[in-house]
């Protein structure tokens, strides 16, 4: 066995490094900074397994060869002995096995053999390829790697590749199943896709990154036509008091939700003019006692869309037991404080399309699943190819990815994402399994209040 040890300073921080090779120069374990991964070779000394994840396989090799040159002009079939006559050289090796380092790091490696010295120090830069279809990340405005493409509209996709270094020319994408075209063209970290074909067909959408061979990223888009739904706002005022809430600012709340629902294919307008009412017991307790919710629900009948209630928002103390709520859905009318953001306005409509809250934690109960990374069976329908944690980000967690969800039940100005299906979580009463919180378990297409 050939054993290494390493210690280097990059950006002023001192890290520890240690490697373990068999005789054949297949890596056994790599550590960083006490995080370790392990190497699984097989009799031809191909790696099965690193770490958490699967290798790539790299041209002019088995799994874990590395190749030389950022252009990827010079394939390195060795292994990570010295070549001749070369005392340094910059190295590249696709996957996440080198190290838990950020990888737009360079990783300095030095290492003994059978009691020999090399003295040669190799500089690898990981290629880590991130395609994550539950994401919040936004490209003009848009959220990307949404779950639906609107038929004939532009739908922003996105890769990240590190490092940024990482030629774009060497990031291409393609249809592998569907009907669809990429107007701007096809090549980088983030194109356009246009849907074709009929409604409720999928795209499988591929990027390949360099010429690595193997498990690629890959995206589902369902095609979708947009969905009209309308609003009626009604916003509650105490006696001689303002408006809780002003159109400039309604407006902009419904341009964020109809950002958020993009995603799946629907749209809202105003079906009518906002309705301003002033009564002071509906104001303070629209929210806290449910006689009284049933009773502004009432104020609007008959609508052909959602009818939508604002109350004051300021925050106060709730009694013992109590819990300051944001919103509240009901069969008959949304709730909500006119103070919330329009992430809280959107998850109500959710619940008025059939989705459930998910949560990361409910009344202390923690469930250590959560916590733990990323499992495909957890969330199917969102997955984007390949096992192990990608190709999320390396060593993202589940709990991560719930907080993304526009149906996280807890206020936040990050959630924002409608994924493809249900999402392993905790529900409102506490129980673990698989939540409803994605496109297909969507009920109604066209809500409205009763």
């Amino acid at each position: 066995m050939c054993e290494s040890i390493t210690s280097y300073t990059t950006k002023g921080v001192k890290n520890d490094e240690a490697h373990e090779y068999d005789f054949a120069g297949n890596s056994i374990t790599a550590s960083y900074n006490s995080v370790t991964n392990e190497y699984t070779a097989n009799n031809l000394n191909q790696y099965t397994l690193v770490g958490r994840r699967d290798p790539m396989l790299l041209s002019g090799g088995p799994a874990g060869t590395l190749w030389h040159g950022a252009d990827r002009s010079s394939a390195v079939t060795t292994d990570l002995f010295p070549v001749s006559g070369v005392t340094e050289r910059t190295y590249y090796l696709e996957g996440s096995g080198v190290s838990a380092q950020a990888a737009a790091e360079r990783i300095i490696v030095s290492f003994q053999c059978g009691g020999a010295a090399i003295t040669n120090t190799h500089e690898f830069t990981v290629v880590e390829r991130i395609a994550e279809p539950i994401t919040t990340e936004r490209v003009d405005g848009q959220i990307v790697n949404p779950c639906c493409a609107i038929l004939g509209a532009n739908t922003p996709m996105q890769i990240r590749v590190l490092p940024e270094s990482f030629p774009d020319s060497q990031i291409k994408w393609r249809v592998v199943s569907g009907t669809g075209s990429f107007p701007n063209g096809d090549t980088g970290r983030n194109i356009v896709f246009v849907a074709g074909g009929a409604e409720g067909t999928t795209n499988v959408l591929q990027v390949d990154v360099g010429d690595v061979h193997g498990a690629a990223p890959q995206f589902r888009v369902v095609n979708a036509t947009m969905h009209e739904v309308k609003i009626y706002p009604c916003v509650i005022s105490r006696m001689g008091r303002p408006s809780p809430i002003t159109q400039a600012h309604l407006d902009s709340m419904l341009a964020e939700v109809n950002t958020i629902f993009r995603q799946v294919g629907m749209h809202f307008t105003y079906g009518a003019p906002i309705m301003n009412v002033a009564n002071d017991v509906w104001a303070e307790n629209g929210l806290a006692k449910s006689a009284v919710g049933n009773q502004i629900r009432n104020i609007m009948s008959g609508t052909d869309g959602l009818e939508i209630y604002f109350i004051p928002g300021e925050k106060r103390k709730p009694g013992p037991g109590k819990k300051f709520r944001l919103g509240a859905y009901n069969p008959w009318g949304i709730i909500v404080r006119a103070s919330v953001n329009a992430k809280t306005m959107a998850h109500e409509i959710g619940h008025a399309c059939g989705l459930h809250d998910i949560y990361v934690d409910r009344n202390g109960f923690e469930p250590s699943e959560l916590s733990d990374f990323l499992v495909k069976s957890r969330m199917e329908d969102d997955w984007s190819n390949g096992t192990g944690t990608r190709f999320y980000e390396l060593l993202l967690r589940h709990e991560t990815v719930i907080r993304r969800l526009m149906m996280f039940g807890e206020g936040s100005d990050a959630k924002s994402d409608i994924p493809a299906g249900s999402v392993f979580g905790l529900s409102e009463d506490g129980v673990t399994g698989s939540i409803s919180v994605g496109r297909s378990t969507w009920m109604s297409w066209s809500p409205f209040s009763q």
